[in-house]
């Protein structure tokens, strides 16, 4: 009896290490934020235009196999920033948690496609300039569209981000109420990243 147990725990860990890979992820992130708007009295004074910057994520992943389709969560942190064409720069820093969850399939091995939302918590917004107050939803969602090479233990990957939720941050200046600004902050980003397989 006690080999039969063996013996069947061996089959369901060959069984999970067939159909279930996990792994570490991460990668840099380029930015391509929507413009900043400058109001006084409600008034608009001022738009500057964003500036492509690179940022980076990191976490972890797992991929279900369900023959060439498969189902991929994954949990990671994500910083990037915005900066915009004023004098002094105006540099907007942004901390966040993603969590996709992606169907993909296998086109012809070892390339992949895939596509699926994406739930954001927001972490924390910094402004280059102090005196500001931040108003914005903590929770978003979002769209992941992408491509991948399984190279083995090591995949590559490729993605666009969209943000699909309604996203206007607003900063406000904590002396001066009437002076503020807004920014569409919905997520638009392209995503290089490297995946290692953990188990074998």
């Amino acid at each position: 009896m006690k080999y039969i147990g063996l013996l069947l725990l061996l089959i369901a860990y060959n069984l999970n290490a067939q159909i279930l890979d996990a792994g570490i992820k991460g990668g840099v992130n380029y930015n391509f934020s929507g413009n900043l708007e400058e109001f006084n009295n409600e008034n608009l004074e001022n738009t500057y235009h964003s500036r492509t910057l690179i940022g980076y994520h990191v976490g972890f992943w797992a991929k279900l196999h369900m023959g060439d389709l498969f189902l991929q969560p994954e949990i990671y942190y994500t910083k990037f920033n915005n900066n915009f064409d004023h004098s002094p720069d105006y540099e907007l820093s942004t901390h966040k948690i993603d969590v996709p969850v992606l169907l993909g399939y296998s086109i012809l091995d070892p390339l992949y496609i895939y596509a699926g939302p994406d739930f954001q918590y927001i972490l924390s917004e910094n402004f280059s300039i102090a005196n500001y107050d931040f108003n914005y939803d903590e929770i978003t969602t979002g769209l992941h569209i992408g491509l991948g090479l399984d190279l083995g233990q090591v995949k590559l990957d490729v993605r666009w981000e969209k943000g699909l939720s309604e996203q206007t941050l607003e900063i406000t200046n904590s002396e001066f109420v009437n002076e503020n600004f807004q920014l569409d902050h919905r997520p638009n980003q392209i995503l290089v990243g490297v995946m290692i397989q953990l188990n074998k």
